[in-house]
C-alpha cells in the first residue's frame, strides 16, 4: 500500500480535509432530549447509595464501641 493510493476518487494523503464524505453516514441526526425517567431512576439510585452508605456506618459505629458494663 502506497502513500497516495485511490479510493474512490479521493487520494489519501494522511489529511482526511481532501476527501468527500458519504452524506447518509451520520451520527443518528436526532437531538439529544432529556429522558424524564432516566432523571428519576439516577435520583433514586444516588437517595438508596446513600441509604445504604448510612446504615452501614451506623453498623460499623456500634461494633466499634468502646462502652463497657460494670
Amino acid at each position: 500500500m502506497s502513500d497516495t493510493d485511490d479510493y474512490g476518487g479521493c487520494s489519501v494523503y494522511n489529511e482526511t480535509g481532501m476527501c468527500q464524505t458519504d452524506s447518509g453516514s451520520t451520527d443518528g441526526g436526532g437531538k439529544a432530549s432529556f429522558d424524564l425517567s432516566s432523571f428519576i431512576g439516577g435520583i433514586i439510585l444516588v437517595l438508596v447509595l446513600q441509604a445504604g452508605a448510612f446504615f452501614a456506618m451506623r453498623f460499623l459505629k456500634t461494633k466499634d464501641s468502646s462502652y463497657e458494663t460494670m
